[in-house]
């Protein structure tokens, strides 16, 4: 049987790889908004499922992640003026 250790770094992945594929997913239609709701439900859902059980966002991998930036709009972009 694998070790704990094992199963840590195996979640530790999976929840980087989550966030940085919704990181990378675009807002610009609904099939990439879906997929960035998808990604927010996964890591909220380890994020939430490790604060009962004592794990830290640290522990998982996610320290400073906030998943709610996943479902905030993008800034918009500062029209250039010319001089």
């Amino acid at each position: 049987m694998a070790e704990q250790i094992d199963y840590q770094v195996v979640l530790q992945e999976l929840l980087g790889k989550a966030r940085r594929a919704a990181e990378q997913a675009a807002q610009s239609d609904a099939y990439q908004q879906g997929l960035r709701m998808a990604y927010y439900d996964l890591i909220s859902f380890a994020l939430d499922q490790g604060k009962i059980f004592g794990v830290s966002a640290a522990d998982l991998g996610l320290a400073g992640f906030d998943p709610q930036d996943l479902l905030r709009e993008p800034a918009p972009e500062k029209s250039r003026q010319a001089a």
